[in-house]
């Protein structure tokens, strides 16, 4: 082992123009004219003189493809030199300045240390935590989750739950139930980053709720059964968009059209006791679903990119 004041490693930056070449011959690389537009940008501000950073790689990192390059394409791209100067060791000779000699033992890449760290690669992980913003207002209490899968499809559920009442003046705010959807997520900023951008989705969800402010009330579902047993059937085809507003933070605002169904008891307080008035059965077309949803990021690599950053 050679000492330190007898070594030099120099650093030369990444291959950006090998990596470009291996993305735009592979096909199977997700979100590939992002990623070679995101690649060109880097390039050419190498080529104008810019020097190669730490942001350079962020904005790479930022790109569904980066976990596909990662194993796929960076291992081929590590790359070593190694030159060796030395001074031979003759007898009675003396070596005069300008005489140092300097083999190359050649150059070679580093399988066994290039592939370690891909065995070992973490990949992305995007996750969302969200609240709508319109029942936190009603206060309902609500949490939803959401799920990505791969190829701009994620999965989400949604449950809410408020079980407020004052029996003296005869006011009731109750509601629980929830849905279970499917996102197809599209547009350039679902291509730069999962869980962002345009989505359109299919849900389907089941709810009951007992509303009465001191004077007739309505309950959606029998009274006395549960949730499973009598409850409105939901379902809306959804559309919306998830707006970026800080690194681990979006809103996202979403609206469905469908079906809601299922019956519903009107009924009157009075003198302590509940009167039913009557029972119907309603089938509705059109809006059932509204989202202004505050949305917590999560995740490996789920971040929204720097403000102002170019992509």
């Amino acid at each position: 082992m050679l000492p330190d004041s007898l070594t030099e490693f120099e650093y030369v930056g990444r291959d950006w123009e090998g990596l470009r070449r291996m993305v735009e011959s592979d096909s199977h690389v997700p979100a590939r004219e992002e990623t070679l537009r995101v690649i060109d940008a880097i390039c050419a501000e190498i080529s104008s003189g810019a020097p190669d950073n730490a942001e350079h790689l962020q904005r790479v990192k930022a790109l569904r493809s980066y976990g596909y390059m990662y194993q796929k394409m960076f291992p081929a791209l590590r790359f070593s030199q190694l030159y060796i100067d030395y001074e031979p060791a003759l007898q009675g000779s003396v070596i005069g300045p300008g005489e140092l000699q300097t083999v190359t033992i050649g150059s070679f890449s580093l399988p066994e240390l290039a592939l370690s760290p891909v065995a070992t690669a973490k990949k992305p992980f995007y996750m969302a935590l969200k609240t709508n913003m319109l029942f936190d207002a009603a206060l309902i209490p609500n949490i939803g989750a959401e799920f990505y899968v791969g190829r701009n499809w994620s999965v989400m559920a949604n449950w809410a739950y408020a079980w407020w009442d004052k029996n003296s003046s005869h006011h009731y705010w109750r509601y629980y139930g929830g849905d279970l959807g499917v996102r197809r997520w599209f547009g350039r900023a679902a291509e730069r980053k999962p869980l962002t951008g345009h989505h359109l989705g299919l849900s389907a969800g089941l709810v009951t709720f007992d509303f009465e402010l001191g004077g007739k009330g309505y309950m959606g579902g029998k009274p006395g059964e549960t949730l499973w047993d009598r409850c409105l059937v939901t379902t809306a085809l959804e559309y919306g968009y998830s707006l970026p507003v800080s690194r681990r933070l979006n809103i996202d605002f979403t609206i469905g059209i469908g079906y809601a169904g299922g019956k519903v008891v009107e009924y009157t307080p009075k003198e302590g006791k509940y009167i039913w008035e009557k029972t119907s059965r309603v089938n509705w077309f059109g809006p059932t679903k509204a989202e202004i949803s505050l949305v917590w990021l999560i995740g490996r690599g789920n971040v929204n990119s720097r403000k102002g950053a170019r992509l």
